[in-house]
């Protein structure tokens, strides 16, 4: 069985905390960044997992945008799954995926599973 790691990158510590207590048990928390610079630092980290890596990924953070880490992971590791969880004042979509911060945290780990499979 392959191994599925997630990082979790929101500048809100309550979200990424939502996002670590509701992860499921098959997944592996690999890391958390409250903005893309503690992110940038973290991507030695995460290029060199040996599973299936996830980003969830907050769009707008105070040094910079989501896509942004979304584009430097993928540059380093192209099989990265990125989703884009996105407030409701942030229209673009550039995820693999795309989720609202509106939606419930359940369907986004229900849905990421569906999608990952």
């Amino acid at each position: 069985m392959v191994e599925i790691g997630v990082f979790l990158m929101d500048d809100e510590e309550m979200m990424r905390e939502l996002l670590r207590e509701t992860c499921p048990a098959e997944y592996q928390v690999l890391g958390e960044a409250a903005s893309c610079q503690e992110a940038r630092n973290k991507l030695p980290e995460l290029v060199a997992f040996n599973g299936f890596l996830a980003a969830i990924l907050d769009g707008t953070l105070p040094d910079g945008r989501g896509e942004e880490i979304a584009k430097q992971i993928k540059e380093a590791r192209p099989d990265t799954f990125t989703v884009s969880f996105l407030g409701d004042d942030t229209p673009q979509l550039w995820g693999d995926a795309n989720f609202q911060k509106g939606g419930s945290i359940f369907d986004l780990w229900r849905d990421l599973r569906k999608l990952i499979s």
